[in-house]
């Protein structure tokens, strides 16, 4: 049923039904049956879910070599579905760096006391849309009302995280538009770069759901920002004292210009006048 009877390639052949990109077409033909999953008490909707989401985006579409398919998770012939407690360690398979800050956080102990679902319960494990701000703000809020210092949590780092991503918005088109040179080319780059990855840091942070770990990361991109702005205002300084410097110079040779045509038109005057005195004794 999955390797076919007569035509039965190696894995790594892109023909193969077994392929990383076919597998989750060839797992369809039985899991998108409904009338055979109902018989098993089964859901059907997993390939349709999977296609949207993220991780099939990437594989079907992307050809990612690093995108998960339906053995990632579930294995190919064990066939089993990840159990509670295990499950967060079959998602870190592909992100450890989220399973540490997850594991290092109150969340973890909430799953070893039964509480909740190691990452399905903000994550849908099919679907898996791409995570963003918003859905931290949504999930947070099915388990934590307003009133909850847990939410008031929340919001806080969901807006350190939004104010850091203006932030970042900022100095790229900063850097993209430096006309004014307020960074060496290299620099501008290398901290850009930084940035980004801070970033990036900042959001796997957050499942510690510990504000401190988020802010670790965005003051990076704060620092960047406040440097930029502090570039910026002692460029406009520097204009600035340079016009009034142009002025001050402007306006002193305008003076001198006025008064060297003063004295020259007086000088004349004198001579004009002294010609005549000179005329009139002749006479």
């Amino acid at each position: 049923d999955c390797h076919t009877p007569h035509a039965i390639l190696k894995v790594d052949d892109p023909r193969s039904s077994v392929a990383r990109a076919n597998l989750p077409k060839t797992c369809a033909r039985c899991h998108s049956n409904k009338v055979l999953m109902d018989s098993f008490g089964l859901p059907s909707f997993q390939y349709d879910k999977f296609v949207t989401s993220v991780h099939g985006k990437s594989l079907l579409q992307g050809g990612s070599e690093g995108a998960p398919n339906c053995a990632s998770c579930h294995g190919s012939h064990g066939a089993a579905p990840p159990q509670v407690q295990s499950l967060q360690h079959v998602c870190a398979q592909c992100h450890p760096n989220t399973a540490e800050q997850f594991l290092g956080g109150e969340h973890h102990q909430a799953v070893a006391q039964h509480k909740m679902t190691a990452c399905v319960t903000c994550h849908d494990p099919h679907a898996a849309p791409h995570p963003t701000d918003e859905l931290l703000h949504s999930s947070c809020q099915q388990c934590h009302k307003t009133g909850d210092p847990a939410a008031a949590t929340a919001e806080e780092i969901y807006k350190t995280l939004q104010d850091a991503r203006a932030q970042f918005d900022e100095v790229t088109k900063t850097a993209k538009d430096d006309t004014l040179g307020l960074l060496p080319e290299k620099e501008m780059k290398s901290r850009l770069d930084e940035a980004n990855t801070a970033l990036m840091q900042a959001a796997v942070a957050q499942h510690s759901a510990k504000l401190r770990d988020v802010e670790r990361f965005t003051q990076v991109v704060t620092g960047f920002h406040g440097d930029l702005a502090d570039a910026r205002k002692s460029y406009q300084e520097r204009i600035a004292l340079r016009r009034f410097a142009l002025v001050y110079i402007w306006g002193f040779l305008l003076v001198s210009i006025f008064s060297i045509a003063v004295q020259r038109r007086r000088s004349e005057r004198a001579r004009v006048m002294q010609a005549g005195n000179h005329g009139g004794s002749g006479l």
